[in-house]
């Protein structure tokens, strides 16, 4: 095998690494949002496109939640409570 050959087989490798860490991490979220009764998949990707990260989500008051899309005061609260009454 050639070196040009070689390093465009590192390279390809190299990008299906990072693509399968970006999956999985899709995933993560994906199911520690889901864990959250009565959140819809729908509100909990407009949650992630609104604040960018669980963990901003985390972060986030309850009535700065209420105030995003799909979201309202009851969700909020579940979402909420979900991440401020737990055992970490």
């Amino acid at each position: 095998m050639d070196a040009t050959r070689m390093e465009s087989d590192d390279e390809a490798h190299r990008f299906a690494i990072i693509y399968h860490k970006k999956v999985k991490s899709r995933e993560t979220i994906k199911s520690e949002l889901g864990e959250i009764p009565g959140i819809s998949q729908i509100r909990r990707k407009k949650l992630l496109k609104c604040f960018g990260t669980v963990e901003k989500i985390k972060q986030t008051t309850e009535e700065e939640l209420a105030i995003a899309p799909k979201t309202n005061s009851k969700s909020a609260q579940r979402i909420y409570k979900f991440y401020h009454n737990r055992k970490e």
